[in-house]
């Protein structure tokens, strides 16, 4: 566990990466958790019968919570299968669903582009600790091991 450790050691500062990455994945899991969300009314809207959306469109909903999202979704739903029809009502689904897909892609790409500069941050650290601590060293150690190479490939 101290290797690890260690190795994390020169990863700091760490909140300047952890705390974007955090922020970009949670976003990138609700856009894409939204995007499988919304294929239900995209099937509902395409396969429904037009005596369907006729009642759909003559009820009148109350108003869902604002945390409620798929109840929001359906209540606009509804508004749009009323003022635009079903036609109205798919372009509004197909619109949501593509711009779901785009930010959740985007946080994707947000997430994996900060990971790759905690990961050359790191390795750049890791690199200038070897290097110094090469440097640091006696210069009879690096004698002593020509020496040995010689003497071993002149046998």
């Amino acid at each position: 566990m101290k290797t690890y450790f260690r190795l994390l050691s020169f990863a700091k500062p760490i909140e300047k990466f952890a705390i974007p990455y955090i922020i970009f994945t949670i976003f990138s899991i609700i856009f894409s958790t939204l995007n499988l969300a919304l294929l239900a009314p995209l099937l509902q809207t395409l396969f429904a019968s037009k005596n369907a959306a006729c009642k759909a469109a003559a009820v009148v909903q109350a108003k869902p919570a604002a945390l409620d999202i798929m109840g929001q979704f359906n209540y606009h739903m509804t508004y749009f299968i009323a003022q635009y029809g079903p036609w109205g009502a798919l372009q509004y689904v197909c619109g949501a669903i593509v711009v779901s897909a785009l930010f959740s892609n985007l946080f994707r790409y947000l997430s994996q582009r900060t990971m790759e500069n905690l990961r050359v941050h790191t390795l750049l650290n890791f690199r200038r600790a070897v290097f110094n601590n090469v440097m640091n060293l006696h210069l009879n150690l690096f004698r002593s091991f020509s020496d040995n190479n010689n003497i071993s490939c002149n046998s």
